[in-house]
This record gives C-alpha cells, sequence and structure tokens, in this order.
C-alpha cells in the first residue's frame, strides 16, 4: 500500500499527465456548480473538466451566461452541449465526448454533475498511475446510497468497497486510459447496468500484443454518488 509520503514523491513526478473529469448535465445549475468547485478545490492542477450538456435549448443558453459571468468557467474547463436531447442517462452524452475530447495518453473519469470528488482525487489518481506504470484502470472506493448489492437493501449511504464485479462499482470510480475509453466507448446496452457493461469491456480488451489491461485499486474513499 501506498503511503501519503510516496503518493506525493510521485506527485512531483506527474506534471505530463492530466486527469480528464466529463460530466454529463441536464438542466442542472445548483448541482452542477457544486461539482464545478469540488473539481476547481483539487490540490493537483493537471486536469480538465469537459461539461457536456444533453442537448441545446434555453437552459443551455442561460447556464453558459451564468456560468460564465460568475467565474465558473476557465482555460482548463470546457462546457459544451450535443446536438439534441437523447435522454439515456448521459450514455450518449459520455460518449459524444470521449470521441470529441479525450487523449489517448490522459486517464479519464466519466461520471454525472450531481456527484462529488474530494480534493485530492487528481492527486491520488495521477500519483498511483505514475507509482505502478500507468495502469490502463484505477479504480477506488466511493459513497454510494447503494452501499450493498441493489435491493439488498433498497435505498442507504454508506461506504462501497469498490470491486471489479456488477453492483460493486460505479464508473465514477474508475479512472481509464483515454485510448481504452475510446475502444470500448460507453453506451446505453444493459439499461440500469449500463455502467457495468462498459466497464467490464475495458476490463476484458485485450491489447494488440495480447496482454489484458492492467487494474489498480486504490482503497481510498475519493467519491461520493449522489
Amino acid at each position: 500500500m501506498l503511503t501519503s509520503q510516496t503518493r506525493l514523491s510521485a506527485y512531483t513526478l506527474i506534471q505530463n499527465m492530466t486527469l480528464d473529469i466529463i460530466v454529463c448535465t441536464y438542466h442542472q445549475d445548483a448541482l452542477l456548480k457544486c461539482f464545478i468547485n469540488c473539481v476547481k478545490s483539487q490540490t493537483n492542477s493537471n486536469w480538465r473538466l469537459i461539461i457536456v450538456h444533453d442537448g441545446y435549448d434555453s437552459f443551455y443558453e442561460n447556464l453558459e451566461k451564468d456560468l460564465e459571468s460568475n467565474g465558473y468557467l476557465g482555460e482548463n474547463i470546457i462546457l459544451t452541449h450535443t446536438g439534441q436531447r437523447v435522454g439515456d442517462y448521459g450514455h450518449s452524452v459520455l460518449r459524444f465526448a470521449v470521441n470529441k475530447y479525450v487523449e489517448d495518453e490522459n486517464y479519464v473519469i466519466l461520471t454525472n454533475a450531481d456527484n462529488y470528488y474530494v480534493p485530492v482525487l487528481v492527486q491520488e489518481v495521477l500519483g498511483t498511475a505514475k507509482q505502478f506504470k500507468e495502469p490502463e484502470f484505477i479504480y477506488f472506493d466511493c459513497v454510494h446510497d447503494y452501499a450493498r448489492p441493489y435491493f439488498n437493501p433498497p435505498f442507504g449511504y454508506g461506504h462501497l468497497s469498490s470491486k471489479l464485479e456488477m453492483n460493486f462499482i460505479d464508473r465514477g470510480c474508475v479512472a481509464s486510459k483515454g485510448w481504452l475509453c475510446k475502444k470500448t466507448e460507453p453506451d446505453h446496452i444493459g439499461g440500469r447496468c449500463a455502467d457495468w457493461t462498459h466497464l467490464n469491456k475495458m476490463i476484458k480488451y485485450k491489447k494488440e500484443d495480447g496482454s489484458v489491461v492492467r487494474c489498480q485499486k486504490i482503497s481510498k474513499i475519493l467519491f461520493t454518488h449522489n
């Protein structure tokens, strides 16, 4: 297990590594501002935030003006939109953003605007990436409203110790290499389990040399699922 000191040492060596955080949103204002603030509060500035609204309408126009005039946008924060609303829980929105904005060698997290990340997220992810020679798939624990498998019990926030199994991991708990995310791109197949469908494709992906994707866990809560 990495100590805080070894993570900080690794942190000094990751100046050329970036974490892209792609967030899908639809008609959210206060929640989106909270999300932007949690990213802007990161202890490591090697990140890009890409906010994608599901479709273009008057709400988006007003949102863009509001965020711009109140200082929420910046050089490494992109606000954009899809051509029209899809309404498939963000899967098509995320696929659009992955294909348009993600760079192959960056790490990328796909998530929703009603979630929250702790201030050391970027430091922990990129420090771990450097320490373990850039594994393609990094995942971590979270606080989740389904703290145990679905419907058992039906609700209740708690510590979800992420595992590479259905119902034990959320897509927002994963930072993958950009090229891997693009090769396996997110979709709506699987309904409620569509997140796992995408993650499972990443885990099982075989590279051109026949080797499998390397996965590394950070045993810390870095994410709150709302």
